[in-house]
């Protein structure tokens, strides 16, 4: 995957991240270093997928790439944009 930043957040069109996980990604771009590879967010059916990705650690073909071992998972989950708006 070609990007410009180091960070990456993969959402599919419709998508958008719980006020949860809002939260904690503002949290998480106060610190100054993050070795992880990647961290996994419950998508809307509460299966955890690798969504943010630290790029400078691995490339992929596809879709989402595959999940590191030492993935660290985000509170919250990614919701439809239908789903949020309803809530």
């Amino acid at each position: 995957m070609d990007a410009f930043h180091n960070w990456l957040l993969l959402l599919l069109p419709g998508e958008e991240l719980s006020t949860e996980t809002l939260n904690f990604l503002s949290e998480w771009r106060r610190r100054r270093k993050d070795e992880c590879a990647g961290y996994l967010i419950r998508d809307a059916d509460g299966h955890p997928q690798l969504r943010f990705i630290n790029r400078t650690k691995f490339n992929w073909i596809g879709e989402f790439p595959p999940v590191p071992t030492d993935a660290g998972m985000f509170p919250g989950s990614i919701v439809t944009a239908d789903l949020r708006r309803a809530a």
